[in-house]
């Protein structure tokens, strides 16, 4: 096109500027005029199609108007192929952390490979269409080669706190706090025979509750000792919670339905504050609580004690098992004790049934989608339209295996992946439903794990040591 506007320039030019100091006839002028004014007329049409992104399609040869395609990863370095071309090659930098525009492309289906050095190739096949760009933002390059880091041996269980600055973890002796930042670890000493499994941790994350059959315990890693709190012989705490509010304060729902307060201040006390309680949770400022038959929400402020009803519309075969999942700190779903995943519904105001056969159920550390897990099967449903191509109220269906499935969770990094354990081998899986979804091992032979955003890490228990994985390196 540009060779196009080069020609007319040049003949334009001879109409006006002498050649070797001889002046043109008039009849050679008008030859040379009216021929630079049809190559004008022709090729502004063409000019004019061209700039409005339209191009001659070889296969039909047919004008096809182009679209386009947009790549953004988090990543400095990576190669884009289509069809097995190389398109570009991106190299950010400081000044420039925009991702490619691949511009021109003719409305077709193009085998879209994005590369990296070291790295698990992501491909798919992708469609794009007149006058559109399809874009690519949130696809994640895995390494070829993750290697464990071990951070500790003999290690029982673990949990992370809600910030996710601190794991905490048990060994066959000690009680420890690993700081993910510094990566630096405190520890208290504890019998072998102990026999204590995790609750979480205070509010201020700076120490652990934990129990056994006969004790209730919080730590003190100032002073380096145990406090503990004797449990009573004739009821049985069913579910312990800490309180999100005070770094001291537990809450306990016991087998005769009553809900506790247990304080471990300068002096540990227990002090019953309801009664006739099926299930509850706590936030920062309220307790949430679901009442006997009939069995609706209340929240009890902390400070104030005020108590208010939640929702109107008894919920059915609830009990202290049934896991409730929170948005904003309302209840947004229920699991009742025949495994039905109960949602919410505005509307109506009443929890309906959306799945059967659930087992556990997540909700996106963004609150806009909700993840469930049936036996052999990952769901996620759309609370809002916050994905690409997804309304509200869409569901998905990730993946059917044949084995089953022993936890599910998001990949908090961008929401937009979900790790799961099957046949204790940790995987991730994209949302995206475009061509086939990509999926990749991580690591087999786990009994726990947990991702950590703030090193970008899965910690796991694999043959009882502690090792975390990183799974976003170099940018």
């Amino acid at each position: 096109m540009e060779r196009l506007l080069q020609v007319c320039s040049e003949k334009l030019k001879l109409l006006i500027i002498p050649n070797n100091e001889k002046t043109m006839n008039i009849k050679t002028r008008r030859t040379l005029f009216f021929a630079s004014l049809l190559i004008f007329l022709t090729a502004s049409p063409i000019i004019i199609m061209y700039s409005l992104g339209y191009k001659l399609d070889t296969k039909t040869l047919k004008l096809q108007k182009t679209g386009g395609m947009f790549i953004d990863l988090d990543y400095n370095q990576y190669k884009i192929t289509l069809n097995g071309k190389i398109k570009k090659e991106v190299n950010k930098t400081l000044f420039t952390q925009r991702g490619a525009l691949i511009p021109n492309l003719m409305p077709r289906n193009y085998k879209v490979v994005i590369e990296k050095e070291g790295y698990i190739p992501w491909g798919k096949t992708l469609k794009i269409k007149s006058g559109l760009v399809t874009e690519i933002k949130n696809a994640i390059l895995i390494k070829k080669d993750l290697k464990p880091i071990e951070i500790d041996e003999d290690v029982i269980d673990l949990i992370t706190s809600e910030t996710e600055k601190n794991i905490g973890y048990i060994t066959k002796n000690s009680i420890i706090i690993f700081d993910v930042k510094n990566q630096k670890k405190k520890s208290i000493k504890i019998s072998e025979d102990n026999k204590l499994k995790l609750i979480g941790f205070s509010s201020d994350e700076n120490d652990i509750f934990l129990e056994n059959n006969t004790k209730i315990f919080k730590t003190d890693f100032k002073e380096n000792k145990l406090i503990n709190l004797k449990k009573p012989k004739t009821e049985k705490y069913l579910k312990i919670l800490p309180s999100q509010k005070d770094k001291d304060t537990l809450y306990a729902l016991s087998d005769k339905s009553i809900l506790y307060e247990i304080g471990f201040k300068k002096e540990v006390k227990i002090k019953e504050i309801l009664q006739k309680i099926n299930n509850f949770y706590a936030t920062k400022n309220d307790l949430v609580y679901l009442t006997q038959e009939p069995a609706n929400f209340y929240k009890k402020n902390i400070e104030s004690e005020k108590i208010t009803q939640i929702t109107f519309n008894p919920v059915k075969d609830t009990n202290i098992n049934s896991e409730i999942i929170t948005r904003f700190g309302d209840p947004i779903a229920i699991i009742d004790k025949n495994k039905n995943l109960l949602l919410f519904d505005y509307t109506s105001e009443k929890f309906k049934k959306l799945a059967e056969g659930v087992l556990d159920a997540k909700i996106s550390k963004d609150s806009s989608k909700l993840l469930y897990r049936k036996e052999r099967e990952i769901y996620v449903y759309y609370l809002e339209k916050s994905y690409p191509g997804k309304k509200s109220g869409e569901i998905d269906l990730l993946g059917r295996f044949g084995s089953k499935i022993k936890e599910a969770s998001w990949f908090s990094y961008n929401n937009h992946h979900i790790f799961f354990n099957i046949e204790d081998n940790l995987k991730i899986i994209e949302l995206d439903g475009r061509d086939k979804r990509n999926s990749y091992n991580i690591i087999k032979g786990i009994i726990k794990y947990s991702y950590n955003n703030i090193d970008k890490s899965v910690y796991t228990i694999k043959n009882n040591k502690l090792e975390k994985i990183t799974i976003i390196e170099e940018k």
